[in-house]
């Protein structure tokens, strides 16, 4: 019995470099280096061939498409053979577009594939590979493993699509267009599916489940009352965008009001008011996770307070079991404190209008530029919370001549930062 072999070739579901492939008149063997694929001669329906990223790919139709790469040239007249006298099919070489390659037709192909076409072929990907179909402000981003890919186009592709595709994903339950972030930055839409949810940026987009959210904070941005908050999610595992890692998820939002149509036993049917308050309902009841909100008060009447660490200027918000930093996230919890020290304390108000203070965990974080009226407060803050915390002690015997320049400079310094 006649057998083509074909070796050294690569199986695209296993990538496997050393995939050996089989051609007889009872069918084809596709044998990697863990598992071997059987197709009978009555399951191929259909093949073609086209030049791949390396060599040609081979594609397979059955009840399942196989896409083998690594195919030599010169096994062509040999395959279209072995195809034609095996299994009665035309084995062709499908030519692809490779010059008007950024605009054309988006449809399903009677191989149900997703095919994108100018005048030729540019690109055709199988739904049965597609993850996920959203879409977000006139894009449609059709997520594959490990990338996706974005479309300009119409509602009614966009519609046609998912249609087509509904079998292999998720209904989405609601979604939200045009939600601020200031960790990582950039606008992003929310996305929410049954046991996850998709935020969908210009650049990049993540795909984060329920059960990933390990914490959700509401902090208000200014006082006890004001409508604009930050919600913090912490996920697990980290997004990625570039080279950065993102623990945390910080969400700004203003005092708008929004209305939201649900689609899931778990959630209202309608939602209406502070988009911040919808969001974090939304969240709650997803994840299963209670929201954690801020019971400290400056003396300025706010939730925060205002400071420097490094190079970054924000608010610090002391909380039940943690301090965390915004805009810029970063967490510290209490149980991992050692010690706070704080500097500059019994300067006289005409020398400093602030204090700095240094929290010691596995290394010092220094904060800088807190407001003096807030010493008292921040000190039994801590105290409550049972952390260790000390004083440093600075010389103020100096001359009234003296302290009267460092007053003229110290006013310099305030307004310049003013």
């Amino acid at each position: 019995m006649e057998v083509l072999t074909l070796s050294n070739c690569v199986l695209k579901s296993d990538a496997s470099a050393d995939t050996m492939v089989k051609i007889s008149k009872d069918g084809i063997a596709i044998k990697t280096k863990d598992k071997t694929h059987v197709m009978t001669g009555d399951e191929i329906r259909d093949a073609e061939l086209f030049y791949g990223a390396r060599k040609m790919t081979m594609r397979i139709f059955g009840n399942c498409v196989y896409e083998i790469g690594g195919v030599d040239q010169n096994y062509t007249e040999e395959l279209k053979r072995a195809f034609s006298q095996h299994f009665k099919i035309n084995l062709y070489i499908k030519e692809l577009e490779i010059a008007n390659v950024l605009s054309g037709e988006l449809g399903i192909n009677s191989r149900n594939a997703l095919e994108f076409r100018s005048k030729k072929t540019i690109f055709d990907v199988p739904v049965d590979d597609i993850e996920g179909v959203v879409d977000v402000r006139n894009e449609l981003c059709i997520s594959l493993k490990g990338m996706e890919i974005r479309f300009a186009c119409d509602n009614r592709t966009v519609e046609e699509i998912k249609r087509s595709c509904s079998s292999m994903i998720d209904d989405e339950i609601l979604k939200i267009e045009g939600l601020s972030l200031c960790y990582p930055r950039g606008k992003f839409g929310f996305v929410f599916f049954h046991e996850y949810f998709r935020m969908v940026g210009s650049s990049y987009e993540h795909k984060i489940a329920y059960k990933g959210i390990k914490s959700l904070h509401v902090l208000e941005k200014g006082h006890v009352n004001d409508g604009e908050k930050y919600v913090v999610i912490g996920v697990d595992p980290c997004i990625r965008q570039g080279q950065t890692m993102y623990e945390y998820v910080a969400l700004s939002f203003d005092e708008s009001e929004e209305e939201v149509n649900a689609n899931d036993t778990r959630l209202k049917k309608e939602y209406s008011g502070m988009l911040s308050d919808i969001f974090v309902e939304i969240m709650q009841a997803l994840c299963v996770i209670r929201p954690i909100r801020s019971v400290f008060e400056a003396k300025d009447g706010s939730r925060s307070l205002r400071c420097a660490t490094k190079a970054y200027e924000g608010q610090l918000y002391p909380l039940d079991d943690c301090v965390i930093f915004l805009p810029k996230v970063f967490r510290l919890d209490l149980n991992v404190m050692t010690m706070v020290e704080f500097s500059r304390i019994n300067l006289s108000t005409m020398q400093a209008k602030t204090f700095d203070m240094t929290i010691f965990c596995d290394k010092a974080y220094i904060f800088n530029g807190l407001a003096k009226d807030e010493f008292g407060g921040l000190e039994q803050y801590f105290h409550e919370k049972g952390i260790k915390a000390r004083s440093e002690v600075i010389d103020d015997a100096i001359s009234s001549e003296h302290e009267s320049e460092e007053y003229e400079d110290d006013s310099i310094i305030v307004d310049s930062d003013e």
